[in-house]
């Protein structure tokens, strides 16, 4: 590989020579095909190889190598980048970005109509497919959000901490909705991919509590205090639970506070009782 890649941070495609055995028995012969990926390396130094799909766009799954397996596995093809996937590229950029912008605006049509052309390009690009359901849930669309929601729960990457925040506004605006029941397994299955994110569960109670089961609520806000006992909003969470059903008191545990791994940022925080009590 003769690309320069000293620099912080790159963009490429490189190709693997595959050999493969075409035809069977005495007929068989060995041909050899070009197999594409796109590789970047991130600000923060990470290395990471994705596929290209029918449209010569990254999609699905990265995988991280290292620069030494990268440069011993693989050989540059800077006029395929160029040429053919830069340009894509740079479509599904705009896209998204135009998307952003209009939901941000309060133009939910014109911003569904950005994130499906980015879609129809990467079908499993996650910021398209959470702005294609925040701009549904904003239009009043809530079953057109649902199918995008059994979309998400089916893309283990979209639970990944690279798209923690559209992961919280998603959630989010699903509560404000009304969608509580499809919030809760939404949330859920984040629980299982980091249980470790006292902010999680904080939100989790909030959804309990909106359904008016105060046990589960408790049992939540327990838990996001276990995690992070310094936890301000989690606190007032408890306090209000409490005051709602003072029985409840007696079920408050001292546990102290495991070792926290990396947290989903953003709270759940609008409108809370407490506050406008």
């Amino acid at each position: 590989m003769s690309t320069d890649l000293s620099g912080d941070t790159f963009h490429l495609v490189v190709s693997d020579k595959d050999d493969s055995k075409l035809g069977s028995g005495g007929s068989s012969r060995i041909a050899s095909r070009t197999i594409f990926f796109y590789a970047e390396r991130t600000a923060e130094g990470v290395i990471f190889l994705q596929a290209l799909n029918g449209n010569h766009c990254p999609s699905g799954k990265k995988r991280n190598l290292t620069l030494e397996e990268l440069i011993e596995s693989y050989r540059p093809e800077p006029l395929f980048y160029y040429n053919k996937v830069k340009p894509v590229i740079d479509g599904v950029e705009s896209n998204l970005e135009k998307g952003e912008k209009n939901l941000e605006a309060d133009r939910p049509d014109v911003a569904e109509k950005c994130f499906r052309r980015a879609l129809e390009v990467d079908e499993a690009n996650v910021r398209g497919l959470f702005g294609l359901g925040m701009a549904y849930l904003s239009a009043g669309k809530t079953e057109d959000a649902s199918e995008i929601l059994d979309r998400i729960m089916n893309l283990e990457m979209a639970f990944s901490t690279e798209h923690t925040h559209l992961f919280n506004r998603f959630g989010i605006r699903m509560r404000k909705s009304g969608m509580l029941r499809e919030a809760l397994g939404y949330y859920g299955k984040a629980i299982t991919l980091n249980g470790a994110d006292e902010n999680l569960h904080f939100n989790i109670s909030r959804i309990h509590l909106e359904l008016n089961d105060l046990e589960a609520a408790l049992d939540s806000v327990t838990k996001a205090l276990l995690l992070n006992e310094d936890f301000p909003e989690g606190k007032k969470m408890l306090e209000h639970l409490v005051r709602l059903k003072p029985e409840m008191a007696c079920r408050i545990t001292e546990d102290p506070s495991p070792e926290v791994s990396a947290r989903t940022e953003g709270l759940d925080l609008d409108g809370l009782p407490w506050e406008s009590a």
